[in-house]
């Protein structure tokens, strides 16, 4: 029997683990997506809308009648101190509707206050049609790309065009963002690595959707004079998705270092 050439066990190494790192968050995702679909009655809505550093900015009736107010900082919330996004997702992900969440926060004037928050149902409304479809769509769509981007691939594993492939169908599929409860819920090791892949991916879009134009059916000309030409856009592209990524890793746990990553290099950021 013919041994496979080492480069080419190399190749199937890297591919078969960013599939599973791949599959892992998305099969996560999609779990919680449908409980929260199938379910909402045994998961709960979020009282508290936050900034990065952990100000409220958006609060439910329930945490209003608790005492909250814009402009609080959160300090702990549901017996954990506040360091980042983990720390407000993943005791949401676990609570049921009825519990009592006990959030501590720090007031402008340096008063501290504990509140006790009843939490809700996710909803209470029946879904629509449309709903219901969205969700079945916006799951099998990034589904069957990362799939089919692994395939593709697997079967043309020494060919960079499938690799760009790969990563043109990754990056589409995670195009529409992580869910926050998916992305920082999971208090666990793979969490990190799941999330910095999801923002990574995400992140690669422009650079991958570049490198196919140059690259399918044939390789462009103009590259083939020029090939260090690409890398002007494309190296500038790979920076800020390594620092997105990084940043959004970082919120999970280090806020005072998410914070060092985004001055570096500004961009924009959501609440949480």
């Amino acid at each position: 029997m013919r041994r496979m050439p080492k480069r080419a066990r190399i190749l199937y190494g890297i591919l078969a683990l960013l599939l599973s790192i791949s599959l892992t968050y998305r099969i996560r995702e999609i779990s919680d997506r449908l409980g929260l679909l199938v379910y909402p009655d045994q998961h709960v809505r979020s009282p508290l809308g936050l900034t990065l550093a952990g100000a409220i900015v958006e609060l439910t009736a329930e945490a209003e009648m608790a005492g909250l107010q814009k402009g609080d900082k959160v300090l702990v919330f549901g017996g954990r101190p506040y360091r980042g996004a983990v720390d407000f997702q993943t005791p949401l992900r676990v609570a049921k509707p009825g519990d009592r969440l006990n959030v501590e926060v720090g007031r402008p004037n340096g008063i501290t206050q504990n509140a006790s928050i009843e939490l809700t149902p996710y909803r209470t409304t029946p879904l629509t049609t449309s709903e219901i479809l969205g969700q079945i769509v916006g799951n099998i769509i990034p589904l069957f790309c990362v799939l089919l981007g692994f395939w593709v691939a697997a079967v043309r594993i020494r060919d960079p065009r499938a690799w760009i492939l790969l990563v043109l169908l990754n990056s589409f599929a995670e195009l529409n963002g992580g869910l926050g409860r998916t992305m920082y819920g999971h208090d666990d090791f793979f969490q990190p690595i799941g999330l910095a892949y999801l923002q990574f991916s995400a992140n690669l879009w422009g650079a991958a959707f570049l490198m196919f134009g140059i690259y399918f059916p044939e390789r462009a000309e103009l590259d083939r004079r020029f090939p260090w030409a690409k890398w002007l856009l494309i190296g500038p592209a790979l920076v800020l998705a390594m620092q997105d990524s990084a940043s959004d890793v970082l919120a999970g746990r280090h806020i005072a270092w998410t914070m060092a990553v985004d001055q570096a290099l500004p961009i924009p950021r959501c609440s949480s």
